[in-house]
């Protein structure tokens, strides 16, 4: 897959391109599969250790020189247009700071199973659109992440002024990333596909996202929650509705948080421990202890 990756990005139409390969710590064929293309325009460096998904990509925004920043996880693909669309809307769109797309996505031989998609990642679309950044901002807030990281391309200004990942998330790095872009910088979105997000089970997101009607894991629930919070208290002073969104956030933490419970006891999980997923999440929310949703959904922990 990382053979079809790297190829996927050299065919771009938009030729003048740096592509920095982190290999971190890897123990098969990486550096074999890189050094083979023999292309100058790709800088490999392989970390002594494992340093996690996280801190291995904010390295490479930190090394990259170019106006613009890509992400291109190993096992998705670019479409020819993909870099050089996307650099011309923020050619063209001086405010906007990030811009992304619809997607294919492909089974793990490569095949799409399904074309032309948002799918996981908000409405489907079917204009480009340039919006305002608090627009995006509130719909991050109320609702899910709306972009793949595979189709995002940003400034390399945005890491200047706000630096990279936040290290301290595992599941919703990239969620929040783009949530703190538009606090500052419009957001265009363009309804073509360009690129292929790979669908296998041994990605990331397979790993933290399970079944059910949640559709998340409590601990990938705790970090939606937890990054949509940090944005407000960190930059609450630079986004106008902040007070309004506060109030939106405390009732939704409150109705996902009784709602996820509400799925562990339906699926057969012992009462014990939802009542102690409940008692944590109030430790990391506070505001749950206002909420009466709150209160019945422990209540059904303990009363058969």
């Amino acid at each position: 897959m990382l053979r079809e990756a790297l190829a996927s990005v050299l065919s771009q139409t938009l030729r003048d391109l740096e592509i920095i390969v982190s290999d971190n710590a890897s123990v098969d064929d990486t550096e074999s599969v890189v050094r083979s293309f023999g292309d100058p325009r790709i800088v490999y460096v392989k970390n002594a250790r494992d340093v996690g998904a996280v801190p291995n990509i904010n390295r490479c925004f930190a090394m990259a020189r170019g106006e613009f920043i890509a992400l291109c996880p190993d096992d998705d693909l670019m479409l020819p247009d993909n870099l050089a669309r996307k650099v011309e809307v923020l050619r063209s769109h001086m405010r906007v700071g990030l811009v992304h797309s619809r997607f294919h996505i492909i089974d793990e031989n490569g095949n799409v199973i399904q074309a032309t998609t948002n799918k996981g990642h908000g409405l489907e679309r079917d204009a480009d659109a340039v919006e305002p950044g608090g627009v995006f901002l509130r719909r991050m807030l109320e609702g899910f992440c709306e972009v793949n990281p595979v189709s995002a391309v940003f400034r390399r200004e945005c890491w200047e002024k706000l630096g990279g990942l936040d290290e301290s998330l595992k599941h919703v790095d990239d969620y929040e990333y783009w949530m703190r872009i538009a606090v500052y910088y419009d957001v265009a979105y363009l309804a073509a596909p360009l690129v292929m997000w790979r669908a296998h089970a041994q990605t990331l997101t397979s790993q933290f996202l399970v079944g059910g009607k949640t559709g998340v894991s409590p601990s990938h629930l705790r970090e939606q929650l937890r990054c949509k919070k940090n944005i407000l208290d960190r930059y609450g002073k630079d986004i106008p509705d902040v007070r309004d969104l506060r109030k939106m956030l405390r009732r939704q933490t409150a109705e996902r948080v009784a709602f996820q419970a509400d799925c562990m006891l339906d699926e057969g999980a012992a009462r014990s421990d939802v009542r102690r997923f409940l008692c944590s999440m109030s430790v990391e929310f506070p505001n749950l202890f206002g909420a009466s949703l709150y209160w019945k959904m422990l209540a059904k922990t303990v009363v058969p």
